[in-house]
């Protein structure tokens, strides 16, 4: 009997024969059209087949106990003893620490707790054996030295508790105080602060203004440069300093992006050392699931847009994750909101072992060469804000502002045109969803507009419309053509959809007895050539008005031609003025 030969049997694949086939299928399409570009302006092909590897430098000790990543959780709930109680929840629920976050921090959306129940808050908890890390905002000095009066009073040894003060100088904003000010906030708290974490550079809420994952890379390495340095003022050695400081950065639903992006984070961290003359220091990096991702439509589904950035910050290499609750966009999350949070980390470590690696993810031609690239691009623009005078200087010229925002605007328009679609919301919404249950509504003040609030803007005015009328607004789809009518009146139904607007369907002859105002001609293109102006004429005969049509190229005189790649949400705002949502 012959051996079985696996390269005689599956002979190796080059790019040459990639490139066959992908010109067959692509039927008069050069390959090159499948290359699309990330937000910092790195392409990305369609196969990566080599990349440099890009070594990782080595971690800290685990926070966690037996775990590669500290499962972290919100502790958000207003009032000391319901927080105690949530706290208490959390932990015996398998969360690993808690993320204490107060009302005045720029990220904590109006919930959170005051600082004057803060203490009251860990009553009872032995704070000593799990990691607690502190989202104070500007608060930061003031709220660190009452977390550490406590832990004296408990006789709690610093050298060993993993308390992350986590203090934000910059706090995602011009500072109030000046340099010479935050210095010596700084220096005092360096001083009475634990041999762990004292400072971080967090990015949370430059994300959700919009950076890029490269700019927030350069954020986060500009902070803390500009930490070593106002440490530095005041007599404390860059050395001494830099082993203090963490990275918190946000882990969005693209996968290989937050996997590239926090590889990439070890890389210019090293970096920074390495320019200052420091000796290597692994980076504690934390990670949070994005505000901006989040949606207030299908909510469910952002269980799944939390387990993939579960998953890649996992993989990414991050030491501690906090993923935000599914219904955090419409409100304070309740315990089962909470509790899924907890699960879809609980589950990639006990039950898929994502931590049982060290770093999955290398060797991935398509990986390395990302994160090579971002941190390639983050360097750049850390060393533009360095040339700007560093971090507050950029802060205070609205440097940082300028470049978050015109990130902002050139995602806005793609996800306006549906090229970057949102489920749930831009794509497969739901006009009959049933909206879980929160403990209080979302304020939210202070957080930037996430992805979908466009959208959800339209959804929101169509939602008014129904509770006056009893009914959604409607619109009447024409089917003509047969069933070659069919991918068109799918599309525009969803289309319309996306406003809050319903599709009535049927034939041409069906309008009179609909009851819509408007009408859209859904039908094929040899159907348009022949019949298309008939078609038209006998709509808005019979009252159509406005009437348009589905596809691009009919050249019929219609009130507007309706295609993928449209403006859909100005589309839509025009569509919903048309039908008197919002008189």
């Amino acid at each position: 009997m012959t051996a079985f030969d696996p390269a005689q049997e599956f002979p190796p694949a080059t790019k040459a024969d990639w490139l066959e086939k992908a010109r067959a299928s692509l039927r008069g399409r050069p390959p090159e059209s499948l290359v699309r570009e990330t937000d910092d302006g790195i392409p990305i092909q369609p196969v990566h087949s080599s990349a440099e590897p890009c070594p990782m430098p080595a971690r800290p000790a685990p926070l966690a106990r037996g775990r590669g990543w500290a499962v972290m959780q919100r502790l958000e709930l207003p009032g000391a003893a319901a927080a105690n109680a949530q706290a208490r929840e959390d932990l015996n629920g398998g969360a690993d620490g808690l993320a204490l976050v107060l009302r005045d921090s720029a990220i904590s959306g109006g919930f959170g707790l005051a600082r004057a129940d803060m203490l009251e808050a860990l009553e009872g908890l032995d704070a000593e054996l799990f990691p607690l890390r502190l989202d104070a905002g500007a608060g930061w000095s003031d709220a660190a030295h009452d977390l550490l009066t406590l832990y004296a009073a408990r006789r709690y040894d610093l050298s060993i508790a993993p308390l992350l003060l986590n203090a934000d100088p910059f706090a995602g904003e011009p500072p109030t105080k000046d340099a010479g000010a935050l210095a010596r906030d700084m220096a005092e708290l360096f001083a009475a602060g634990p041999s762990r974490i004292v400072f971080s550079a967090d990015t949370r809420l430059w994300h959700a203004k919009g950076a890029s994952e490269a700019q927030e890379l350069a954020i986060a390495a500009a902070a803390m440069a500009q930490m070593l340095r106002l440490l530095e003022d005041e007599g404390i050695a860059p050395d001494a300093a830099a082993p203090r400081i963490s990275w918190l950065l946000t882990a969005d639903a693209d996968q290989f992006l937050t996997i590239a992006k926090l590889r990439a984070a070890r890389l210019v961290h090293a970096r920074i050392l390495s320019a200052a003359g420091l000796a290597a220091t692994p980076l504690l990096l934390q990670a949070e699931s994005a505000w901006r991702m989040l949606t207030r439509h299908d909510v469910h589904v952002n269980m799944l847009r939390a387990t993939s950035a579960v998953f890649a910050a996992g993989v990414g290499g991050a030491d501690a994750i906090t993923a935000l609750p599914f219904t955090a966009a419409l409100g304070l999350p309740d315990g089962f909101s909470r509790r899924m949070a907890r699960n879809a980390q609980i589950i990639a470590l006990e039950e898929a072992g994502l931590d049982k690696v060290s770093d999955p993810a290398a060797g991935s031609a398509f990986v390395e060469y990302l994160t090579a690239q971002l941190a390639r691009k983050a360097w750049e623009i850390f060393r533009r804000i360095e040339a700007a005078g560093g971090l507050l200087m950029a802060l205070g010229g609205g440097m940082i502002e300028e470049m978050a925002a015109e990130k902002r605007q050139s995602r806005a328009r793609a996800i306006a045109r549906r090229e970057r679609p949102i489920t749930g919301v831009s794509e497969f919404p739901d006009l009959n969803e049933t909206p879980p249950e929160v403990l209080a509504p979302a304020p939210r003040r202070g957080l930037p507009p996430r992805l979908a609030e466009p959208f959800e803007a339209l959804r929101g005015a169509a939602e008014d419309y129904r509770e006056r009328h009893g009914h959604p607004p409607r619109v009447f789809l024409a089917r003509a053509g047969g069933a070659a009518a069919s991918p068109r009146a799918v599309w525009t139904a969803a289309l319309l959809a996306a406003g809050g607007i319903e599709a009535v369907e049927g034939g041409v002859e069906d309008f009179s007895a609909s009851g819509c105002e408007a009408a859209v001609l859904c039908a094929p293109d040899g159907f348009c050539e022949e019949h298309g102006e008939e078609a038209l004429a006998a709509l808005r005969a019979a009252g159509a008005a406005p009437v348009w049509i589905a596809g691009k190229d009919t050249g019929l005189d219609a009130d507007e031609r309706l295609f993928a790649g449209m403006d859909a949400l100005a589309f839509l705002g025009r569509a919903q003025e048309a039908l008197g949502v919002g008189r």
